[in-house]
């Protein structure tokens, strides 16, 4: 592949052929979530889709997902059908796509934008959303069937597009040598992924981290992006972080203060060690552009 130049005298810039897809950084969406032992009863749904609606001003829009779970019946051991019922409460572009999303769904509860800026004030908003409806769900749980909390998460999907006016894509130009993508990845054809799976270690728990990068196109795939045909190719970089805690934490309003004191400690941590996979694996000039460069 041919490497374009052009003079910006006095200093000489190299033109990169893979671009973030945003003018400062490259997050395509971010999501927070919290994880509980039981599916969310429907009643409960029902109560936070009829309260005052001043609690989510900012999320006007309602939907209501379903789905068809199987599980097994413990007398019996034969296998049946559960309708699963959710909640969706969401902040929407005039096209209907959602800028800013509170799913409660199963067993999760999980905010997520595409409407990402700087963390600080994504995660103030983020931590607002999940700290309000966690309050009302845990002072409206039904405790005859006691509810714990047993993971917090937060994943970041990074997409960089691929200028389709070079010859072939050069990853030397996105990736620097690292430990985290196998090298042979890069000669395996037009379209690959590499997925790696790790556990770190923290004081009240483990982290679960997974890294997962696609080369693909929007063809076929949740990933169309405004202004980039369905067939260039793009990079995208996921980093799933699940946080389980030693000692499960009751999702009762009595605890409410230390369940928000595990997602204000353990959240920053992840950001931080999301930026470190990044500055681990991207260019030094990549990391420069979307800012996470020290």
């Amino acid at each position: 592949m041919q490497t374009a130049w052009y003079d910006d005298s006095p200093a000489r810039v190299r033109m990169m052929p893979f671009k973030p897809i945003n003018e400062d950084h490259a997050i395509q969406s971010a999501s927070f979530a919290i994880g509980l032992s039981q599916p969310i009863p429907w009643p409960i749904l029902e109560t936070l889709i009829k309260r005052d609606p001043d609690w989510r001003r900012d999320l006007p829009a309602i939907d209501l997902p379903q789905a068809l779970d199987i599980v097994i019946n413990p007398a019996t051991g034969a296998p049946q059908n559960r309708i699963l019922r959710g909640v969706e409460f969401s902040h929407k572009r005039p096209d209907g796509s959602a800028s800013w999303v509170l799913s409660l769904f199963g067993t999760e509860i999980r905010v997520t934008t595409t409407l990402y800026t700087r963390w600080q004030p994504t995660w103030d908003k983020a931590r607002d959303i999940l700290s309000t409806v966690g309050r009302l769900m845990s002072a409206a749980l039904d405790q005859t069937k006691p509810t714990t909390v047993q993971s917090i998460a937060l994943s970041v999907s990074d997409v960089f597009i691929f200028d389709e006016t070079a010859d072939k894509p050069d990853y030397s130009h996105l990736f620097k040598a690292n430990e985290e993508i196998p090298s042979s990845a890069f000669s395996k054809g037009r379209l690959w992924h590499s997925h790696t799976g790790w556990f770190i270690d923290r004081p009240l728990g483990a982290t679960l981290n997974q890294l997962n990068v696609d080369v693909r196109t929007g063809v076929g795939e949740d990933l169309s992006i405004p202004g980039v045909p369905d067939e260039q190719l793009r990079v995208v970089v996921q980093h799933n972080q699940l946080f389980r805690p030693s000692q499960p934490i009751q999702f009762v309003s009595s605890n409410d203060d230390a369940l928000q004191g595990m997602i204000a400690g353990e959240m920053p941590v992840m950001h931080e060690a999301n930026k470190a996979i990044l500055q681990s694996i991207l260019t030094d000039e990549m990391q420069a552009r979307i800012k996470v460069k020290r």
